[in-house]
């Protein structure tokens, strides 16, 4: 609902409606579910639409990105067809499991990169920059290439997007195109029935940012480990349970910024080997990973004294049996 009332007039705000005509609007007896709220609303406030070439209406955009929409096949992602407006057991118990919408026509960006074999998938990371106002509604993400295709969001208001490809151990060029431009060639590449608005040859350079080594992991009790390595920036660590992660997009991010170490919880210990990857950041470009697997501090809910006062005591039990047994034949031998 703050998406509609959001009286603040911000460039981009797709409705700023107001608390009282908010109200008005959602106390009528119409509104009783979440579907009579899209009817009322779609009454009142037309078919406004902000950007023409996703597809959507802006009211229609509002209920789709909060996850309010029919979702007909239960794959938990947006699809052209699916009717806005509904909270119903196929949509409304499935929401925060939907990661995306189906990309607009027109919204791929054709990839290749040097070195790198045609249609190869190539983790790539995406920025969304904003100016003024609302520079700090920037954004990044990390994304994959499929078969040397991406597909990007429509910006909004934003000044620009940017699309780099992450190759460890190197600098790749950034891709730059500005809303205004994305929206024009979106719209040319729709009217021509193209899904691809561009494409983009990337070139690749040898100076990436080193790794940040030495990287040690340490348990510190049942499920947690101590993760430090040597200071010099933003660092990226990634973790995985089937093996070393070769880049970032590779398993799970575990710690993103800039620091010497970082406290994170586990599995307990000894249940499943983990895996961490650590990666040094500079902007877009990311470092060879530098590995590590967790070393016990001390055996998981054991006091560290623990580990030599057994192993003592065991020693001193056999000592102790043996000279029992040598006092015993020496008694024997004495009869």
């Amino acid at each position: 609902l703050w998406d509609l009332v959001d009286s603040q007039n911000e460039p981009g705000d797709l409705f700023s409606l107001g608390e009282k005509r908010t109200f008005e609007l959602i106390s009528t007896p119409d509104v009783v579910t979440v579907h009579s709220l899209y009817l009322v609303l779609n009454k009142t406030l037309g078919a406004q639409d902000s950007t023409p070439n996703d597809s959507v209406s802006d009211l229609d955009e509002l209920f789709i990105i909060h996850g309010f929409y029919y979702d007909a096949n239960q794959n938990h992602t947006y699809q052209r067809g699916e009717p806005p407006g509904y909270a119903d057991s196929f949509a409304a118990s499935q929401h925060g499991k939907r990661s995306e919408r189906e990309p607009a026509p027109g919204t791929a960006l054709q990839v290749s990169v040097a070195d790198i074999p045609p249609g190869q998938d190539v983790p790539v990371r995406v920025e969304v920059i904003y100016d003024g106002v609302r520079e700090g509604l920037s954004y990044a993400y990390n994304d994959l290439t499929r078969g040397g295709t991406i597909y990007l969001m429509p910006p909004g208001d934003a000044r620009e997007i940017r699309v780099t490809p992450i190759i460890p151990g190197r600098r790749v060029q950034t891709y730059a195109i500005t809303a205004d431009q994305f929206y024009t060639r979106v719209a040319a590449a729709q009217e021509v029935g193209s899904d691809s608005f561009d494409s983009h040859a990337f070139t690749v350079s040898e100076d990436g940012p080193a790794a940040p080594e030495p990287f040690t992991a340490l348990w510190q009790d049942d499920e947690h480990v101590r993760l430090r390595w040597k200071a010099g920036g933003d660092v990226a660590v990634v973790k995985a349970y089937d093996g070393f992660p070769a880049s970032p997009d590779e398993g799970i991010v575990v710690f993103d910024g800039d620091a010497r170490g970082a406290m994170v919880e586990e599995l307990s210990a000894g249940e499943l080997p983990v895996y961490y990857s650590a990666f040094t950041r500079d902007g877009t470009a990311y470092s060879l990973p530098a590995h590590a697997q967790p070393a016990l501090a001390q055996q998981p809910g054991q006091p560290g004294w623990m580990r030599w006062v057994l192993p003592l005591l065991a020693l001193l039990l056999v000592v102790s049996i043996v000279r029992r047994r040598r006092a015993s034949h020496r008694e024997q031998r004495g009869h």
